[in-house]
């Protein structure tokens, strides 16, 4: 890996003018991108995108080097809108890679009218938010091959992706499922809610939001209890199946 990469450093006018290039080209490769927007979002959409950067702001460095990079899709990440995976044997690195972006983050992130920022930088539609995302995660490869480690806290981290992609922070604004619930159904953490299980309508408190809303129901048998000694059964409820109980 060319040490050069690292000293990179564009200027605010040459960052736009790349994602510029880099939108249009993406818009014609993509499937998945509409007259009104990128609707949907595939492994093959991150690695199209993935190969555009590479090209544009790094000069191929991946390519050159023959990197074994693996991309994908979750719908478990709640949390973390990308991920970068490396894998080692023996304690050491191994030219195996993985690039995950969140399809939960993408999904919520016209469900909310707040301002959207990803890496200090504000998105005006899904396509931007996931290009930076993506430079976000790029980073991170750079640091596992140039460096052998990787941590968006650490100042390194913080310099390259200032110096190449002009980010002003290491972390994102988006929805997550907990502010999309409160935004459409007007819930929060701790309201009494209800839902259909086996026939039967239970109530309970919603007790935490991931992928699914968890639910806790005051059962006799049940395996959790409280500090006064309630007990309680859990229950995994898909968000669109909750209702809000009147407070």
């Amino acid at each position: 890996m060319q040490r050069d990469i690292a000293l990179m450093k564009l200027s605010r006018e040459e960052v736009i003018g790349k994602r510029d290039e880099i939108k249009k080209q993406f818009i014609k490769k993509s499937i998945n991108y509409l007259e009104y927007g990128l609707v949907d979002i595939s492994a093959v959409d991150i690695k199209i995108l993935f190969n555009i950067y590479d090209e544009i702001f790094l000069q191929e460095v991946f390519k050159k080097y023959k990197m074994n990079i693996k991309f994908s899709i979750s719908s478990r990440m709640t949390s973390a809108a990308g991920k970068t995976l490396a894998k080692t044997r023996n304690g050491k690195l191994v030219n195996d890679f993985e690039i995950r972006l969140s399809k939960v983050f993408f999904n919520n992130l016209l469900k909310t009218e707040e301002d959207r920022e990803v890496c200090g930088l504000k998105c005006e539609d899904r396509l931007m938010a996931v290009m930076l995302i993506m430079e976000h995660e790029m980073v991170h490869l750079l640091e596992f091959v140039l460096y052998g480690d990787s941590n968006c806290s650490n100042p390194r981290f913080k310099i390259l992706a200032k110096n190449i992609f002009g980010h002003t922070q290491s972390y994102h604004k988006l929805p997550n499922n907990r502010e999309v619930l409160k935004k459409e159904k007007n819930m929060v953490l701790g309201d009494r809610v209800c839902f259909d299980f086996k026939n039967a309508r239970l109530e309970g408190v919603l007790y935490k939001v991931n992928k699914r809303a968890v639910v806790m129901v005051n059962s006799e048998n049940g395996q959790y209890s409280d500090k006064k000694g309630n007990r309680y059964e859990k229950f995994y409820v898909p968000l669109e199946k909750l209702s809000l109980l009147k407070k």
